[in-house]
């Protein structure tokens, strides 16, 4: 019943990005599911030397599933 939701973590590369691969393939055939996820690109970032590794599979969430990416600092939440 979310209008988003936000994720956030550490590592990108690893833990945050299988988790969030995870909820993308469990709805992978909900759509409207799937393209509330915003991942705070500013609130996690990548082992160093999983950097190209971790922006493949980010795009790959983009155009599969209609994953979003934003910074925390543009997000305003409802009070």
């Amino acid at each position: 019943t979310y209008d988003e939701i936000y994720v956030a973590g550490e590592a990108a590369s690893h833990c945050l990005m299988e988790s969030v691969r995870q909820i993308a393939e469990h709805f992978a055939n909900r759509p409207e599911i799937t393209q509330k996820i915003i991942i705070l690109e500013d609130c996690t970032s990548p082992i160093p030397g999983y950097e190209a590794e971790t922006a493949q599979v980010f795009d790959m969430f983009k155009k599969s599933y209609g994953i979003r990416f934003a910074k925390s600092t543009d997000i305003t939440l409802a009070a």
